[in-house]
């Protein structure tokens, strides 16, 4: 199990007051930082089920609180979805924001449930906003530590699955996304040409989404 990389309370908490933000947050863990290390994705995700299953559960783990969550959200949708919108305000909401915290609080209170209830690329859709959210938040330094830290958590749940075999929506949004993280985050190892690259991936995906 991967341990927390933000001081921000762990969980998945569904109400409750917002907690204060750290002015240096955590670096990830060991575990985190060598996952990250080796990829942007796989193209055939990772075969060992077990630990694939572990990973999910550790990345919904690692969810901020649910209040900096919706926080998040509404920067992204303010502040940087109108240059680029590849997911709808009620889509984030309503189908990814709602139902994987939903299924962050059945795993923190050990229910069950089915295999078809992990979306990776859906939990990397919601990372790579939460991104984009915590660059765009003014109280926050420019290119700050908690966006990294998302986009590393959303970079690691895009590699779970394959992205190359029957790619969803939620695989070519993760990957749009991505791209506008990389020309966004300000990190001198990431350059346009990752960006392009990341767009243009799924650019192409896209079409065979919708054919």
């Amino acid at each position: 199990m991967v341990n927390r990389i933000t001081s921000y309370q762990a969980g998945a908490e569904l109400e409750g007051t917002s907690s204060s933000q750290p002015d240096d947050p955590t670096p990830m863990s060991a575990e985190i930082s060598r996952l990250a290390s080796s990829i942007p994705f796989t193209l055939t995700g990772i075969p060992d089920y077990d630990r694939c299953e572990g990973i999910l559960d550790s990345l919904l783990s690692l969810l901020p609180p649910y209040p900096r969550a919706t926080t998040l959200c509404e920067t992204y949708i303010e502040h940087a979805a109108w240059i680029f919108q590849p997911i709808r305000r009620e889509e984030l909401i309503d189908d990814i924001l709602a139902p994987l915290y939903a299924l962050a609080q059945k795993r923190k209170n050990n229910i069950s449930v089915p295999e078809t209830e992990y979306p990776a690329h859906t939990i990397a859709v919601l990372f790579m906003v939460f991104t984009q959210g915590a660059l765009m938040d003014l109280t926050l330094p420019s290119c700050n530590q908690e966006a990294e830290n998302y986009f590393q958590l959303g970079r690691i749940a895009l590699s779970l699955r394959p992205v190359l075999e029957a790619p969803t929506t939620q695989t070519v949004q993760a990957l749009a996304l991505m791209g506008y993280c990389y020309s966004n985050g300000g990190n001198k190892r990431y350059t346009l040409d990752s960006a392009w690259s990341s767009i243009a991936l799924a650019s192409k995906l896209g079409q065979s989404v919708r054919s």
